[in-house]
């Protein structure tokens, strides 16, 4: 009997569980050192306002070209093993927020960002001044050295956001 119950109750737990949440495992050192290559996180699934700071995962389909000639000229050759790539990121500026990277240090509307988070190495190269569209957050890996991220295929659509991580370590 209660085995019975137990059978029937176990396949809508873990349905209802994974209609809210997703279980993403990173690909790389990209996020390297707060999440480590090939370890498992919780995301909360559905559309939610990003703030700064929020660790998110997304889905990269190749949006971006045009902006991408755009900000880097016709003949920047956009990554195409990027399309169909899901990420996951660190949310550093927000719709409305002027994103700046020069002498290895991120600026945010003027102010320099204090990121403990951060490994770096090499010299990251200089960046903007962006200004971060409405609809839109600009994402930087954490090992800034061992990345692709908004500096390579620019601002992710809010829409193109599938899910927060709950935890990190």
């Amino acid at each position: 009997m209660l085995l019975g119950l137990f059978v029937m109750v176990l396949p809508v737990s873990l349905y209802l569980f994974f209609q809210r949440y997703m279980i993403m495992v990173t690909q790389g050192e990209g996020m390297s050192p707060t999440l480590g290559d090939r370890s498992r996180h919780l995301f909360r699934k559905g559309q939610y306002q990003p703030k700064r700071g929020d660790i998110i995962g997304f889905a990269y389909r190749g949006e971006n070209a045009e902006w991408l000639r755009e900000m880097y000229g016709e003949d920047y050759d956009v990554p195409d093993r990027l399309n169909g790539c899901d990420f996951i990121k660190r949310v550093v500026a927000v719709g409305g927020d002027t994103i700046e990277i020069r002498n290895n240090r991120v600026y945010l509307n003027g102010t320099e960002l204090d990121e403990p988070y951060v490994k770096h190495e090499h010299h990251m190269g200089d960046y903007g001044p962006y200004t971060v569209p409405a609809d839109s957050v600009f994402v930087l890996g954490d090992n800034r050295d061992a990345t692709w991220d908004s500096r390579d295929f620019g601002p992710v659509k809010v829409e193109q956001i599938f899910g927060k991580m709950l935890f990190v370590r």
